[in-house]
This record gives structure tokens, C-alpha cells and sequence, in this order.
């Protein structure tokens, strides 16, 4: 799988719209220099995909309600992850 991430080209299903594509291809660039907000954040919310959507200042004020909200028991609670994923070794990761 991490060879596929780091090797195969992206590939979207027909439900993913236009403007979904450009933004998620900008921002999964592999070259760094050449990713979607290496100017800056301000580059990614200009993006139209975000621009259409998102109001900036009501989301910053907090106004604006999550379409999900994850139940969780705790800030620790990994129940909405796949085991696939929380059962490996930390490799990369300083864990105490």
C-alpha cells in the first residue's frame, strides 16, 4: 500500500467532481515545492473547491455545525479508525 502512495498515479471515481480532483491532485503533490500551499494557506482556501463552499470567517468564529460529529469516548478513543491501521507498529513515530 505505502509503495502505491508513493508510486501509482491518482485515480478518482466518476462521483468525484472537477474541482474535488484539482484541489485533492494539488494537495497529494508528491514533489513538496510543487504542492497545493507551499505559498501558503491562503493558496488552499482561494482554491475554488473551498471558495464556492466555505465561508472563512464564520468557520473561524465557530458558527458553522460539522455535517458529522464521530462519537468518541475520549480524545485517546481510536473506534472510528480501521484496526488495519491501529494495530501496526509505530515505526516512524516517537512512542512512549
Amino acid at each position: 500500500m505505502y509503495q502505491k502512495i508513493l508510486t501509482s498515479p491518482l485515480v478518482f471515481g466518476d462521483e468525484i467532481g472537477s474541482q474535488a480532483r484539482s484541489i485533492l491532485t494539488g494537495l497529494l503533490t508528491r514533489d513538496p515545492s510543487q504542492r497545493l500551499g507551499v505559498n501558503g494557506a491562503d493558496e488552499i482556501r482561494k482554491h475554488p473547491f473551498f471558495a464556492k463552499h466555505i465561508n472563512w470567517q464564520r468557520l473561524l468564529a465557530k458558527k458553522i455545525q460539522p455535517p458529522f460529529k464521530p462519537s468518541v469516548e475520549s480524545v485517546l478513543d481510536v473506534a472510528n479508525f480501521d484496526t488495519e491501521f491501529t494495530n501496526e507498529a509505530a515505526q516512524d513515530s516517537v512512542v512512549e
